[in-house]
């Protein structure tokens, strides 16, 4: 999941750094060097040749002191204006090494969040193991519906994950119909392609993965709602997790 190899020197110098900063308290060391880390990666802050960029902030680090630096870097690269319009905005991609899309998956690994369908099968275990990249709005369905070319039957908003045998079972179904499937087996105690058998824990379920709750109802006509309704969403928790670190 590392995405940048200049934000991950830069996060390994900060910490090298605050280990012998006496204005930051040592158990604040590893929340920081995260902050900034995800930050960095969020942002694009040392992409591409990004020396200029680390050299001018070990310099302003070392004249106006970390915490200063920190302050003013974090309020102005992450305003509500990024978490808001910005950040919902980096998730319009079909491109699965975007930082925002990195660190969606990174806030569903340390919410300990299952997989969709499943009450068991942890994100983690996909993104260390194996599983499936799931299209929420089936890739056959959206081609057959709307002709939909690949850049918008492949955006990031439309993946989740998933057992393997869950993603065959789905098939190319409408969303709606599968969804809907899936709620009424769990209302009635019958047995369906996933394991989760509660409405309350399958409702928990699409909070995890950030899937619209309306998501029983839609159709290929719907498409385009669905990806702006779910980029808020992965917006919303990928600032939970920043702020949670």
């Amino acid at each position: 999941m590392i995405y940048s190899k200049g934000a991950v020197n830069f996060a390994y110098n900060l910490y090298l750094r605050l280990r012998e900063d006496k204005s930051v308290a040592a158990t604040d060391v590893k929340r920081y060097v995260q902050r900034w880390y995800v930050m960095s990666v969020l942002t694009g802050r040392y992409s591409g040749s990004s020396e200029s960029v680390m050299d001018r902030d070990i310099r302003l680090i070392s004249e106006r002191g970390f915490l200063p630096f920190y302050d003013e870097i974090v309020r102005a690269q992450l305003s509500d204006t990024f978490w808001e319009v910005q950040l919902p905005q980096n998730l319009v991609t079909t491109s699965t090494r975007t930082g925002a899309w990195l660190v969606f998956r990174a806030s569903q690994v340390r919410a300990a969040d299952n997989t969709l369908f499943s009450n068991s099968y942890k994100v983690s275990d996909i993104v260390t193991v194996t599983g499936d990249i799931h299209h929420i709005f089936p890739r056959k369905y959206l081609q057959k519906e709307l002709n939909a070319p690949q850049r918008l039957y492949n955006q990031v908003a439309n993946y989740a994950f998933l057992e393997r045998k869950i993603n065959i079972a789905i098939g190319a179904k409408r969303p709606g119909d599968y969804f809907t499937t899936a709620l009424d087996c769990c209302r009635e105690g019958e047995s369906y392609f996933g394991d989760i058998s509660d409405e309350g824990a399958l409702m928990d379920n699409l909070e995890q993965n950030c899937v619209p709750a309306d998501v029983f109802g839609m159709g290929a006509e719907d498409y385009e709602r669905f990806l702006e309704e779910r980029r808020q969403m992965m917006a919303e928790k990928i600032k939970g997790y920043f702020q949670s670190l």
